[in-house]
């Protein structure tokens, strides 16, 4: 029985005219008497496009009902979003207060830490003395290169090598 025919294009109800649909129920029809069935099997085919209408309509109504569900689920995300927006707010607004109050403090460290270090450095026979002597030594013109000039001073000055080395960088070759 070849009455499903996947060739053969059925147009929904919805989408045609009261004359559109009863063109198209008198074709469905013409084809059904082109078929010669048996009442019997025009009773099955009957039957079965009843049962495919009722599950159809259970489709239907599913669908409905998940898309009713699928927009509650939505709004149930959309407030979930919202109060997790307020939330991260709030605790950036904890951060941004707790930052500016240590900002304060670290601000105050630093002040500290900066005059603690100059007093240090800048001592009597501190780095800083110690790299304008080697630097003094340099510009005598007693050496040949910086690295001879490091290495003779730095034992003499009570630095090591590299930090008298480093002291050397950048300055003018002696005159």
């Amino acid at each position: 029985m070849e009455l499903f025919d996947p060739q053969r294009k059925f147009v929904p109800p919805y989408d045609i005219d009261q004359d559109g649909y009863n063109a198209e129920v008198e074709e469905q029809a013409d084809f059904l008497r082109e078929q010669n069935l048996t009442k019997e099997q025009l009773l099955k085919l009957a039957a079965n496009f009843t049962v495919w209408a009722k599950y159809l309509e259970f489709l239907y109504q599913d669908l409905e009902e998940n898309e009713m569900g699928r927009r509650r689920l939505e709004e149930k995300g959309q407030e979930i979003q919202r109060q997790r927006q307020a939330v991260n707010l709030a605790n950036n607004v904890s951060k941004i207060k707790k930052f500016y109050l240590q900002k304060g403090m670290a601000e105050q460290k630093k002040v500290l830490g900066k005059s603690g270090a100059d007093a240090l450095h800048n001592k009597p026979g501190g780095s800083r003395d110690k790299k304008a002597a080697i630097q003094n030594a340099w510009a005598s013109g007693k050496y040949t290169s910086r690295d001879i000039c490091a290495e003779q001073e730095c034992a003499t000055l009570g630095m090591s090598f590299s930090a008298a080395r480093k002291a050397l960088r950048g300055t003018p070759a002696p005159a």
